[in-house]
C-alpha cells in the first residue's frame, strides 16, 4: 500500500496534553516564570527516553504546569490540529485529563472553551473536526470524577463533550470503584471508552468489558493472547485504539515485529491505530504510526481499507458522516 501519508485518517486515540511540545513548554514557562527542569526545548526533547509508563507519565504532568489559561489549551490544540491536518486527518476525538487541571486550581471552562475554540477554528479553516472526551485518573478519587461530571453537564448538553474514559497509572479495583461515575455518566447520555491491558498485562480487561460496558478499549494490545477477551470484545462489538509507537516508546512492547497487529486482524478483531502522546515519543506523528506498520507487516491494500473502515466506524460520528468518511477512503484506495 503506497502514499499512507496522503490516506484519509480518523484519530481516536489522543491525549492533547501529549501534544505539548518541549518548545511549547519551555516558552509558556518562560512567559510565565516557571522554573522548569530544562531551559532548552532540545535538550528537553532529548531527556525523553523513558524506561516504563510510570516515568513517561511522572514527565507529563509536570509539564502541564505551563497549562494555565483558555488561551494555552486553545495553543495547544490548534497547534496539533495544524499537523494532523497536514497529515490528511479528517476527524479527531481528543482526550483530555481535567483532574490533572482542576487540582491545580485551573477552571474547567478555561480547559474546554480552549479545547473548543480551537475545534471551531479547525473545522472553519483546516477541513478538520474534533470531539473532547473526558478522562478520569483511575488513581484519583471517585469524589473528583463525580464532581466534574456536575460542571461538565452545560458542555455535555451542547454535545461539546461525547465520552468518558479512564487512562493514567494503574490501581487496584479501579473498576468497580469507578462504577457510579460510569452509571453517571450513560444517565447524561455519554458513551464510555477505557485504557487497559496496555501495559504488560490483560488483568483487568475482563472486569473493564463486563462492568463497564465500553464502546472502545484503549490500548488493548494485550488482549492478543486472551481467547476469552477476544470473544468478548467481539460478541460486544468493541474497538481497540492501538498505538504502536508509543508502547514501543514506553517499553510496554518490546519488539514491533512482535506487535499483535496480524493476529487482529486474523481474529477479525476492530482496531485502529493513534498517536496517543506523540510529542513524548519521538517526537512522532500518526504517519509514523501508520508507515511502520506497513514497513513491518507489508498490509495489503484490502487490509488497510478494512483497518480504516472499521476505525471510522468506531467513532462517535452519526452515519451519514460515517458512510462520508469511509467513501473517501475507499475511493482513496482505490486509485492506489
Amino acid at each position: 500500500m503506497k502514499n499512507l501519508s496522503k490516506l484519509p485518517k480518523v484519530e481516536m486515540h489522543l491525549h492533547i496534553e501529549g501534544t505539548l511540545t518541549p518548545k511549547m513548554v519551555v516558552k509558556k514557562a518562560r512567559e510565565k516564570n516557571i522554573n522548569i527542569k530544562y531551559n532548552d526545548y532540545k535538550l528537553m526533547e532529548k531527556s525523553y527516553d523513558f524506561k516504563s509508563l510510570a516515568e513517561f507519565l511522572e514527565r507529563y504532568y509536570e509539564n502541564m504546569q505551563v497549562l494555565q489559561t483558555k488561551n494555552d489549551f486553545f495553543d495547544l490544540a490548534y497547534e496539533h490540529f495544524e499537523k494532523l491536518s497536514e497529515q490528511n486527518v479528517r476527524y479527531a476525538e481528543v482526550f483530555f485529563d481535567p483532574q490533572a487541571h482542576l487540582k491545580r486550581n485551573v477552571a474547567l471552562k478555561d480547559c474546554i472553551e480552549g479545547l473548543c475554540e480551537a475545534i471551531l477554528k479547525a473545522n472553519q479553516s483546516l477541513n478538520l473536526d474534533a470531539k473532547i472526551i473526558m478522562c478520569f485518573l483511575k488513581d484519583e478519587s471517585i469524589d473528583s470524577a463525580l464532581k466534574i461530571l456536575d460542571l461538565a453537564k452545560p458542555f455535555v448538553d451542547d454535545k461539546k463533550i461525547i465520552a468518558i474514559g479512564f487512562d493514567s497509572n494503574e490501581s487496584d479495583n479501579w473498576v468497580q470503584k469507578f462504577l457510579p461515575v460510569v452509571n453517571k455518566a450513560k444517565e447524561m447520555g455519554l458513551k464510555i471508552i477505557a485504557h487497559s491491558a496496555e501495559n504488560f498485562s490483560d488483568h483487568d480487561v475482563i472486569d473493564v468489558i463486563n462492568h463497564l460496558e465500553p464502546t472502545r478499549i484503549d490500548h488493548g494490545l494485550f488482549i492478543y493472547n486472551n481467547k476469552k477477551a477476544i470473544e468478548l470484545i467481539k460478541e460486544k462489538n468493541i474497538h481497540l485504539t492501538l498505538c504502536p509507537m508509543s508502547n514501543i516508546f514506553t517499553k510496554a512492547w518490546k519488539n514491533i515485529k512482535d506487535y499483535p497487529i496480524i493476529e487482529f486482524l486474523k481474529n477479525d478483531v476492530s482496531f485502529s491505530l493513534n498517536s496517543d502522546d506523540p510529542a513524548y515519543f519521538g517526537p512522532s506523528t500518526l504517519n509514523q504510526n501508520y508507515e511502520l506498520i506497513q514497513k513491518t507487516f507489508n498490509l495489503t491494500k484490502e487490509q488497510w481499507q478494512k483497518i480504516m473502515c472499521n476505525s471510522i466506524d468506531a467513532t462517535f460520528l452519526d452515519d451519514d458522516q460515517k458512510q462520508n468518511y469511509k467513501d473517501e477512503v475507499i475511493d482513496f484506495i482505490k486509485k492506489q
